[in-house]
């Protein structure tokens, strides 16, 4: 398997096949993965006050979707763990009043997504977003038309690609069978962290007591 064209090393892939009839639990900011059977959503397994979100789908594809606000627009975002950064596209950016051609704005990376051909893009601040029942605020992310949104059948309205640097600090528990998950503050404290548009994600993290904890 090549690696990506990010630099990226690739050891491998794990599919949603192994993730079918289990619980899928990606600790970031412990940065843990684990299956367990597919049981009753307890606190100990998907993390205190824990967020329970029925996701939806894209066109021919098997990645969940669920709703975002953005600057207090509503927007659709795929749920997307093998994306470094945020992107979101043209038509968010602009019912939430964001202006990609101003000077806040820079020349970001190229954004490729799952595909080798490159799209320009620009960096920038957009504002707050909330999804999950996570809030995160001055949110620096690209702007973008990434092309396999409008194979998903996204392209039409507000959408975004939600990556790492939103997810950065949670418990994220995925129910693909029933197409659900949960999202919760991680048990592993977030002390430091750089993301600028799509850049590596850095962190230290300070251990605290899981949820059940006595």
């Amino acid at each position: 398997m090549p690696n990506r064209a990010d630099g990226a090393r690739i050891a491998g892939v794990a599919g949603v096949d192994m993730m079918v009839n289990r619980l899928a639990i990606i600790d970031f900011g412990c940065g843990t993965f684990a299956l367990r059977p597919n049981q009753n959503a307890r606190p100990e397994i998907v993390g205190k006050d824990a967020t329970l979100t029925n996701a939806g789908s894209i066109k021919d594809g098997k990645q969940l979707t669920l709703p975002v606000t953005l600057n207090g627009t509503v927007g659709v975002a795929v749920l997307d763990t093998g994306a470094r950064g945020t992107m979101i596209n043209y038509k968010l950016a602009a019912v939430a009043g964001i202006h990609p051609e101003s000077d806040s704005f820079r020349d970001g990376e190229p954004a490729r997504g799952a595909t080798t051909t490159p799209v320009l893009s620009r960096v920038g601040p957009i504002g707050s977003i909330r999804f999950g029942g996570i809030t995160r605020n001055d949110v620096i992310a690209r702007v973008v038309d990434l092309p396999y949104l409008e194979s998903a059948g996204l392209s039409g309205g507000p959408a975004m690609n939600l990556g790492l640097d939103l997810l950065a600090g949670t418990r994220l528990t995925v129910d693909y069978s029933s197409r659900r998950f949960w999202l919760a503050e991680s048990s592993c404290k977030l002390t430091s962290q750089k993301v600028a548009g799509g850049a590596p994600l850095l962190a230290l993290f300070e251990k605290r007591p899981p949820p059940d904890a006595k």
